[in-house]
């Protein structure tokens, strides 16, 4: 059985706690570390789990691109049916975005391939947080930057 790791991170004033392999969260989150005692804003789970998921069944939900979405209890949830959707096949939201897991397919090929893990858990992390961030009064701003000789321009 693999460990989780509970890591906390401070992103833009908030502080997402993590609860998960720490496999899946990019080493560049590491810059964001922060004090186990910083009051948690959002929590971030990641679950793996065999890939049967009754309960979400294709004719169900509302089906927005690649996903299907459904409301349940006062949860959430984006379930990601398709077969070139590898990895995260289901997210779970609670509390305005501020209780979140993904449930990761135990078993799948993605498993071996950590990077492209981390970059599929990169992309849901951050359309979870921009969401959690306008139940908090805050909006997100897009920028772009370009990193060179250890000097950073933003545009």
């Amino acid at each position: 059985m693999v460990e989780l790791q509970l890591k906390k991170y401070k992103i833009a004033d908030f502080v997402i706690e993590y609860l998960g392999n720490e496999r899946y969260m990019d080493e560049q989150f590491d810059d964001f570390s922060c004090s186990d005692d910083e009051k948690t804003d959002m929590t971030l789970s990641i679950v793996e789990k065999e890939p049967i998921f009754p309960r979400f069944l294709w004719n169900k939900g509302t089906r927005i691109g690649i996903f299907h979405y459904y409301e349940d209890d006062g949860k959430m949830y984006q379930f990601f049916p398709y077969q070139h959707h590898v990895g995260v096949k289901l997210v779970e939201i609670k509390n305005n975005f501020s209780d979140v897991t993904y449930y990761l397919c135990k078993g799948s090929s993605a498993e071996a391939n950590t990077e492209m893990i981390q970059g599929i858990i990169f992309n849901l992390f951050q359309e979870t947080f921009f969401n959690m961030i306008l139940f908090n009064e805050a909006i997100s701003i897009h920028s772009a930057s370009v990193i060179y000789n250890d000097s950073a321009v933003i545009f």
